[in-house]
């Protein structure tokens, strides 16, 4: 009806008196409309009247569950009853007011406030739950993590009540006689939240000081450590390196224990505080109950595993060299996974195997040496899988297999029966694939087999282990090492042998190694898509066998692979894209210059300023680069297995990134929906599109809780290189602590710029993305008032991102 009105008063026909007879009917009907929405609103607010009633009952319920939880509880009953009177005035207020509209304007102040209040209950309520369980329980149900988000959230409201409480004292300065007692009324109010938030956050100052974080088995800073290629080899050829290799892989596999048990809890602990946030039901209760069992057993293991992890990591400490400098180098190449030169030098030489896990000759050559086929050498650790070619109770011919490398037995236990395998994979794909060629070649009973840590499985089995992650394959080139090594050992060849200094540039070649170009001797400007970081040399396949590899060795150790040489960046485009179609999601455009790494900006400007003569195309045909090759005798041998600390191709650091976004814009600086939704997390306000946005989180599970805004939001996927601020400037500011100080917090959750939050052992650091260059200047000054000294990162944040995870 009100369209209908609405419609007609747009007809230009209509003489004067229609026009107001239209207008005084549309009056009534809005009229009508906002009554019967304020008589709505007066329900709603009853209902949410006693839905907080309930709470608070509820609440009073956990206050004899656990000591610490009966002050706060105690506070919060305070706070419910002041804010009740304050939300009762608006009520009467509203129902003496003269037109319906005011009344609409109050009662939807009051449904707010309660709203809010009953939000801040439930907060307490849940804390108060998740406290009692975790004192009668003698568990953690948050992790630092979460609690330091509580932290910051209560102490920006904790900055907003004193400057309130600060507004009301002056105000009762000034104020009349007659108004001081109803503002003494609201700063006694004002006075009493700001009591309850300091107990809620004393009490996660007292559960931050219970939990300890171990120091981890390897340095934080022996990544950071300058190592170059020959003392890498010479470390890892001494016999202190050796003695120590076996006792930090030991710490580290506890250590890893731990880290995936961990990961269990944290996921068990996001289920317990999910149904804690829903209705006290029996069924909900036994389901608690029976997550607080699992969440105790789990904290039991891990504690368990800690008294372990201490031993194991004062013996490996121990073993490192009292020279600072010695030990960081020594847990480096502990770190990036570097096996003891010795043990596989001559065994890599000696026993030829393919990198592809699998040589078929189909011809079947000669036998070059007169060598028994291998039986019973050692499995690789790690989920392997194989091809059974046949099984025999009698001796065979030396060179009955000879068309298969590596192909070795296995005797069958209690029986002398001896089953021949032939080739090593690493995913069930790849050796289904040499299942079918074998089968062509006449075995036709061939049939894949697996192994999990040299215990064989069934081939089901080892597809569900490997999908779930509870038996991880190891790369291709680690595996063969591994199997050259058990089977010089069983064949009783020489295993040790002296290391030779060999060129710097020759770090990326190894057994397996992908063929790559160092970058380190290319003196012109080129263009490339980089790839990768790792911490050995890698295969092929390991670079989902893109071409044209170029390598250049980082100080720490650390192997960054490219793909290709271009002369610019749209001639590199298309090898980026072809990067990220194979699987490199993370592929992004770089340049060098002179064997060091450059931004796009900067190979632009030089380019410019010198001409294309410059450019490693143009050098190259002047004078080719000669690559230096290793020679034969001293194969690179530090990819063999160990799974610790592996650095994986690098994946875009936005795959699943996602971010809350109003459905709403609002055309003024939203000052109550920003506080509103800052209770719960980090929001900022957008002037380009005019709506209120959280930052960007890794995925969903990191969102926060926004329940009571849930008709007013939208959760926004942000696909990889969609976000235009990461192309511009990003200003960057650090803090020691891990506590973001109130006042910078303050200004920055107002500020309309998109930011982010990283933590590490160093502190926290704040990022602005998309300062435009001309209110640069002008906010790096404004921070600086804080106390603190800003950087510009000039690189893009998909390349910052990089950086950090080398």
């Amino acid at each position: 009806e009100e369209k209908e009105l609405s419609d007609q008063l747009m007809n230009s026909d209509l003489s004067a008196k229609e026009r107001k007879e239209i207008t005084q009917s549309l009056n009534d009907v809005q009229e009508q409309k906002v009554e019967r929405e304020n008589h709505i609103v007066a329900e709603q607010i009853s209902n949410s009247k006693k839905e907080g009633e309930e709470l608070i009952e509820k609440l009073g319920d956990t206050a004899s569950l656990g000591e610490q939880s009966s002050q706060i509880v105690e506070k919060a009953e305070v706070q419910y009853r002041n804010e009740e009177e304050v939300i009762d005035a608006f009520v009467e207020e509203a129902n003496d007011a003269k037109t319906e509209q005011e009344k609409n304007f109050l009662l939807k102040q009051a449904q707010e406030k309660r709203a809010d209040l009953n939000r801040s209950i439930k907060e307490v309520l849940q804390e108060s739950r998740i406290e009692s369980i975790e004192e009668s329980e003698s568990i953690s149900l948050l992790s630092n993590e979460e609690l330091m988000k509580k932290k910051r959230t209560l102490t920006i409201r904790m900055g907003e009540l004193t400057r309130e409480l600060s507004k009301v004292e002056e105000e009762i300065a000034h104020a009349k006689r007659k108004d001081i007692p109803a503002l003494e009324k609201k700063k006694q109010n004002l006075i009493d939240e700001k009591s309850l938030l300091e107990s809620r956050l004393a009490s996660i100052d007292n559960r931050l000081t219970k939990k300890q974080e171990n120091p981890p088995v390897v340095h934080p800073n022996a990544m950071e450590a300058d190592i170059s290629f020959n003392d890498e080899r010479k470390i890892a050829a001494s016999e202190a390196y050796e003695e120590y290799q076996k006792v930090a892989v030991e710490a580290l596999m506890v250590e890893n224990q731990i880290r995936i048990l961990e990961q269990d809890l944290a996921t068990e602990r996001k289920k317990l505080l999910r149904l804690l946030e829903e209705e006290s039901t029996p069924e909900n209760e036994a389901l608690i109950n029976t997550k607080t069992v699992k969440i105790k057993e789990i904290q039991s293991d891990i504690d368990r595993l800690n008294i372990e992890l201490v031993q194991k990591k004062w013996t490996a400490q121990e073993a490192l060299p009292k020279n600072e400098d010695d030990a960081m180098k020594m847990q480096n190449l502990i770190a990036r996974g570097i096996q003891p030169i010795k043990t596989v030098a001559i065994a890599a030489a000696l026993i030829q195997l393919p990198s592809t896990g699998l040589a078929i000759n189909v011809e079947k050559a000669e036998v070059e040496a007169e060598r028994p086929i291998p039986v019973g050498v050692k499995d690789p650790s790690g989920l392997v899988y194989r091809v059974q070619v046949g099984a025999f109770a009698k001796p065979i011919a030396k060179n009955l297999f000879n068309e298969f490398n590596p192909v070795s037995g296995e005797v069958i236990e209690g029986t002398n029966i001896i089953r021949y395998m032939a080739g090593f994979f690493n995913s069930s794909t790849d050796v289904v694939g040499a299942r079918e060629q074998i089968r062509s070649m006449g075995y036709s009973d061939a049939f894949v087999v697996a192994y999990c840590d040299g215990k064989r499985i069934g081939f089901g089995d080892a597809r569900r282990r490997e999908a779930a992650g509870t038996c991880v394959p190891k790369g291709t080139n680690e595996i063969m090492m591994e199997v050259a090594l058990n089977t010089a050992e069983k064949l009783g060849l020489p295993t040790k042998n002296e290391v030779q200094e060999v060129p710097e540039y020759s770090y990326n070649q190894a057994p397996g190694a992908v063929d790559a170009d160092p970058i380190e001797l290319k003196k012109g400007l080129f263009f490339t898509v980089q790839v990768g970081v790792f911490n050995r040399p890698v295969s092929m396949e390991d670079l989902y066998n893109l071409p044209d590899i170029l390598t250049i060795r980082l100080p720490n150790g650390q192997i960054r692979y490219s793909s290709g040489t271009f002369d610019s960046v749209d001639d590199a485009r298309p090898r980026q894209g072809v990067a990220r179609n194979s699987g490199v999601t993370g592929a992004f455009i770089t340049a060098y210059y002179q064997g060091e790494r450059i931004s796009i900006r900067n190979a632009s400007k030089l380019l410019q300023e010198n001409g294309p003569s410059i450019l490693q195309s143009n050098i190259e045909k002047e004078a080719p680069v000669e690559v230096i090759k290793t020679p034969v005798d001293v194969i690179r041998t530090d990819t063999v297995a160990t799974v610790v600390v592996e650095v994986p191709v690098e994946q875009d650091f936005r795959e699943e990134r996602v971010q809350i976004v109003t459905k709403v814009q609002f055309n003024e600086f939203p000052r109550d929906v920003l506080n509103r939704y800052n209770a719960q997390g980090s929001f900022y306000y957008d002037e380009k599109d005019k709506r209120v946005k959280s930052i960007i989180y890794k995925n969903e599970d990191y969102l926060p809780r926004l329940w009571n805004f849930r008709e007013d939001i939208d959760t926004v996927f942000i696909p990889a290189g969609l976000m235009g601020d990461e192309e511009m400037n990003i200003i960057g500011v650090a803090f020691r602590d891990s506590v973001v100080p109130g006042d910078f917090m303050d200004w920055i959750l107002r500020f309309n710029y998109r930011r982010e939050f990283f933590t590490s052992e160093n502190g926290t650091e704040v990022r602005i993305f998309g300062v435009e260059s001309d209110e640069e200047e002008q906010m790096l000054s404004k921070i600086r008032q804080f106390g603190v000294e800003p950087k510009v990162i000039i690189e893009t944040e998909q390349e910052l991102e990089l950086e950090e995870n080398q």
